[in-house]
């Protein structure tokens, strides 16, 4: 029987996996921050995530390919000031750290990652422009050092 999700979470560098998902790749364009702090994460989901993430934002409707943009950064949000995946749940007050990615596809079909990131006790932004894209960001809370 396999392990529980939260039993599998160790000490991540996010930075570190998207370089490694990204060597695999064509047409991504990444920035990703150095020496961010770690986030407590099973390595396969979060991987998981961020390959669903890149394909659909590499997916734009209609013939049109464009460039996926892949960051990584940190962020410090006050209690309630992210959006909660879970209704009645307010994400805490925090330093996160974060991996956006935007492209030209429609981001839709987000149902795995919300669960990966619910398991993390994240949060999830959308923003999306007709003709611009989306950009998805998936926020996971930083690891005090």
């Amino acid at each position: 029987m396999a392990e529980p999700p939260h039993r599998r979470r160790a000490s991540l560098d996010l930075s570190e996996l998207v370089e490694s998902v990204a060597r695999k790749k064509a047409a991504l364009h990444l920035n990703v921050a150095r020496d961010l702090p770690r986030i407590k994460a099973d390595r396969g989901q979060v991987r998981q995530a961020v390959m669903c993430l890149i394909a659909h934002a590499s997916e734009p409707p209609g013939a049109r390919r464009g460039v996926v943009q892949v960051s990584t950064a940190i962020m410090w949000a006050e209690a309630g000031e992210l959006p909660p995946i879970e209704a009645g749940r307010i994400v805490p007050a925090g330093l996160y750290v974060y991996l956006e990615v935007s492209g030209a596809g429609t981001g839709q079909d987000l149902g795995a990652v919300l669960d990966i990131v619910r398991l993390h006790h994240g949060s999830v932004q959308v923003s999306s422009q007709p003709g611009a894209g989306t950009a998805v960001r998936m926020l996971f809370p930083a690891l005090e050092e």
